[in-house]
């Protein structure tokens, strides 16, 4: 029997206008909604890695905010991940 190794990593929305320094949460990766531009950059500025969220329907006309190398979409009917770099 092979092993096989296996990787999971659970992200955390924050939707907060304020972003506690990342010592203070104890992770690097965040989702911040993409209605709330501050909040990315701050995240950016603390040095978070930055998931944008999105709505899926605002998939085709969203501009990444530089710095953001991915974003996630989110629909009524659950959750997806769009990649883009």
């Amino acid at each position: 029997m092979l092993a096989m190794d296996a990787h999971a990593e659970t992200l955390i929305r924050w939707d907060f206008e304020r972003i506690p320094p990342r010592e203070a949460l104890g992770i690097v990766t965040l989702v911040v909604p993409a209605a709330q531009p501050d909040a990315i950059r701050t995240a950016l500025e603390q040095g978070y890695r930055v998931y944008v969220e999105i709505e899926a329907a605002k998939a085709g006309t969203f501009t990444p905010i530089a710095g953001t190398g991915t974003s996630s979409t989110r629909h009524a009917a659950g959750r997806s991940n769009r990649r883009s770099r």
